[in-house]
This record gives C-alpha cells, sequence and structure tokens, in this order.
C-alpha cells in the first residue's frame, strides 16, 4: 500500500509541480493516504448509518437527530474553549515526551473544568435555552449529554493528531463507525425506542472511542503534570480557538436550528440528506487532509512555499472537484429513497457549496499553522462570516426555503475564502 501510494503521488507531484518531491513530502503523502484509506472504509461505515437513520426514522426523526447533533456542537463550544487547536500546535513544536506530558494533562484538566462548569449551566438553563433553540427540553436535555460526549471524543483524537500517530488515528477512525453502525442495527432490531435512536447510537460510538483512547494515552497524563505555565499558555490560544472554533460550529450547525425555527423539522431531515451528500464528503476530504497537514505545516518554517504549491493544486481541485461532487451527490440521494426528493437545483448549489468550504478549509489550516497570529487571523475572520451568515439564515430562509440556508452557507464561505487568500497574500508573521 506504501509503494502504490508513493507511486500515485510522485506521479502527481512531477505533473502539476515539474520537479520530484523532497523525503518530507513523500512521507507526508505517504501518512494522508494511509489515513486517507482508513478514513474511506470508516467514511462508507458513517454513509451507511446516515443513510440508514434516514430511511428507517423518516425526515421528522432524521431531523430531530441532526438537530441535537447541531445544538451539542454549539454548546460544546464552551466546554473545549478552542484549547485543542492549542494543544496540536504546542505539541507538534515540542521537543520530548516530558514537554508532551505537561501540555496533555494541562489540557484534560482545563477541558475537565470547563466541561463541568458548563454542563451544569446548561442543565440549570435549560427551560431558556430549550426556549432559544426552538426545541423541546427533552431534546435539549439529548443535546447536553452529547456535547460532553463530544467534547472527549474530540479532545481524545486531537490527542492522537498532536502525535502524529497516523495509524492509530486511523484505527480509531474506523473503530468510531464501526460502533455508530452496529448500535444502530442493534437498537432498530430490538425496537428500543424510549431514546432517538442515532442519538443513543451516537453516544455509544463516542463514549467507546474517547474512553479507548484515553486509556492508552494514561502514560501522558498525570495530575503532577498539571502546570500552570502551560495552561497559561494554552489560555492564549483559547481566547482566539474559542472565536474560531464558535464561527466554524455556526457555519455548519445554525442553519439546521434556523430551518427548524422557521420551517418544519422535516425540512430539517431533507437538508440534514442533502448535506450528508455534498458537504460531508467534502468534509471528510478535509478531515484526512487537516489531521496530517496541521501539525506537518506547524513545523515546516517555509510557508510562503507551501502556499505557494496550493495555489497551484486549486484548479485541478476545481476541474476534478466539481463533477465528482455532484455525481457522489445524486448516488448518495439515490439511497435516501422516494421520501427525500431529487432537486437538481438544490444539488448544484450543494456541490458549490462544498467546494467553496474545502478550499476554504485548506487556506484556514494554512493561516492557522502560523501560531498565535494564525489563530488571531482565523478566529476575527470566521467570527465575522459566521455573523454574516446568521444574518443571511434570518433573511433567507423565511423567503427561500432550504434554498436560503444554503446559499447563507456557500456566500459566508466564499467571504471566508477570500480574507484567508488576502491575508496569506500579504505574508504572516510566525508567533509560538
Amino acid at each position: 500500500m506504501g509503494k502504490i501510494i508513493t507511486r500515485l503521488f510522485n506521479a502527481a507531484y512531477r505533473r502539476v509541480f515539474g520537479t520530484e518531491p523532497t523525503g518530507e513530502e513523500n512521507q507526508f503523502a505517504y501518512n494522508i493516504g494511509y489515513f486517507g484509506v482508513a478514513y474511506g472504509i470508516a467514511s462508507v461505515l458513517g454513509f451507511a448509518f446516515q443513510v440508514g437513520a434516514g430511511r428507517v426514522l423518516e425526515p421528522t426523526t432524521y431531523g430531530e437527530y441532526a438537530v441535537v447533533i447541531s445544538i451539542a456542537s454549539i454548546l460544546s463550544i464552551l466546554m473545549l474553549t478552542g484549547i485543542t487547536t492549542g494543544m496540536v500546535r504546542l505539541n507538534a513544536a515540542a521537543s520530548d515526551d516530558k514537554m508532551r506530558s505537561l501540555v496533555f494533562s494541562s489540557t484534560y484538566f482545563l477541558v475537565l473544568v470547563f466541561s463541568l462548569v458548563f454542563a451544569l449551566v446548561y442543565y440549570l438553563f435549560s427551560p431558556q435555552l430549550a426556549q432559544l433553540f426552538s426545541v423541546s427540553n427533552a431534546v435539549f436535555s439529548l443535546a447536553i449529554i452529547f456535547a460532553i460526549l463530544l467534547v472527549f471524543h474530540t479532545i481524545s483524537t486531537s490527542s492522537l493528531q498532536s502525535l502524529l500517530k497516523v495509524k492509530s488515528l486511523a484505527l480509531f477512525q474506523v473503530v468510531y463507525s464501526v460502533c455508530l453502525l452496529v448500535a444502530f442495527l442493534l437498537l432498530v432490531y430490538l425496537r428500543f425506542a424510549p431514546v432517538n435512536q442515532a442519538v443513543l447510537s451516537a453516544y455509544i460510538a463516542c463514549a467507546l472511542t474517547a474512553g479507548i483512547i484515553v486509556f492508552t494515552l494514561r502514560g501522558f497524563l498525570s495530575p503532577k503534570a498539571i502546570s500552570r505555565f502551560w495552561m497559561n499558555r494554552l489560555m492564549k490560544y483559547a481566547a482566539y480557538g474559542t472565536m474560531g472554533v464558535a464561527s466554524g460550529v455556526i457555519l455548519t450547525s445554525v442553519d439546521k436550528i434556523l430551518i427548524n425555527r422557521f420551517l418544519t423539522m422535516a425540512d430539517v431531515g431533507i437538508y440534514q440528506a442533502y448535506s450528508t451528500a455534498s458537504l460531508s464528503i467534502v468534509a471528510m476530504a478535509v478531515t484526512v487532509f487537516a489531521t496530517i497537514f496541521f501539525p506537518t505545516a506547524s513545523k515546516y518554517p517555509d510557508k510562503g512555499a507551501i502556499f505557494q504549491r496550493i495555489n497551484k493544486l486549486v484548479p485541478y481541485l476545481i476541474i476534478i472537484g466539481f463533477p465528482a461532487i455532484i455525481g457522489l451527490e445524486f448516488i448518495v440521494m439515490k439511497f435516501y429513497g422516494s421520501q427525500y426528493p431529487i432537486n437538481w437545483g438544490l444539488m448544484l448549489l450543494f456541490a458549490a457549496t462544498s467546494l467553496v468550504f474545502g478550499l476554504y478549509n485548506v487556506y484556514a489550516w494554512l493561516v492557522s499553522a502560523h501560531g498565535l497570529k494564525g489563530a488571531r487571523i482565523t478566529a476575527f475572520i470566521t467570527l465575522t462570516m459566521a455573523l454574516i451568515n446568521i444574518l443571511l439564515n434570518i433573511l433567507w430562509i423565511p423567503a427561500l426555503g432550504v434554498t436560503g440556508a444554503i446559499l447563507a452557507t456557500g456566500v459566508s464561505y466564499l467571504g471566508a475564502l477570500g480574507g484567508f487568500l488576502y491575508k496569506l497574500k500579504r505574508g504572516i508573521k510566525v508567533e509560538l
């Protein structure tokens, strides 16, 4: 497998850049390829879960699942406080395992404290917050539970990413998807319906995966290694990381919440199906790329050279990517069945937005690799676009329905992409 990946990468590299890749670039390609294969397997299982849930639960209940996930993503922002970005950046630059232990222990302590505090706050104000999100108290309670599990799943997988443990990270992507699909099939077979079966499956998958990963990392975690110095350093990243993460979550979640507010839960289900068939596919490719790219770019001193190489790749990504997304989108929508009718106008909008979303993420991760200054720029650009996204959703969803939601998302990502390109062309000073 490794030789095949290296040969394909060498051929593509020579075609695009006209030179031979370096050893570091070959290793980067190998890591992406290895992780990509595993993530591809996990993605197939994940799509089986999404399509199965969409068909078994029908649009309304499937929409409830999508709303729970979206609300939980927003609730998790203050629990994580953007610290994981700092953890990955600092561990990538760490000189030895002793320093990594200090970073890990300090990170996990901060996340544990923030999670307990904000979970209590959410619980105490759940009636008011449920009303704000236009959901029942029961649905909001499901979201609180999933937010807690999501936080520890995120920090555990980010821990593996910060160590560049590509094989372990790849394995646990598959483990998560297997747990998700198997749990759902068992719950459906047993006709266990007191709780939304898709939501409960996500609980099980998150808890099992995070628990196993943390157990494997136990050598890095110790109460004695909790350091005030490293907590202060992490909190510097957290200040901007929270803004960046919050903005990113808003860009991916607020549309579903506002569709539920202005339209119906069934419309959320249909929107989720189109999103799964397009944006989720690109998000998976971006995850594979960013998982290896961010810690690698963080260590690489000449980020201007990376920017130039990415720019040369962009035309190929557009020419190949757009028709590929449309084709995959059509196939996935067919699997969803007749309850989710195909609308070619929506498909084209989702495909175009997905392509912009992919490019936005590539440049955003390159900006973030510049350290604290990069984190600051990413935070302010994404926050601005997130606020514009909320405004556009409020204006366009009542008038245009789900079409308005995807238009708002596309315009927001396009604006953020323009902001990142402008900053990268001017040059960004690296700060640890």
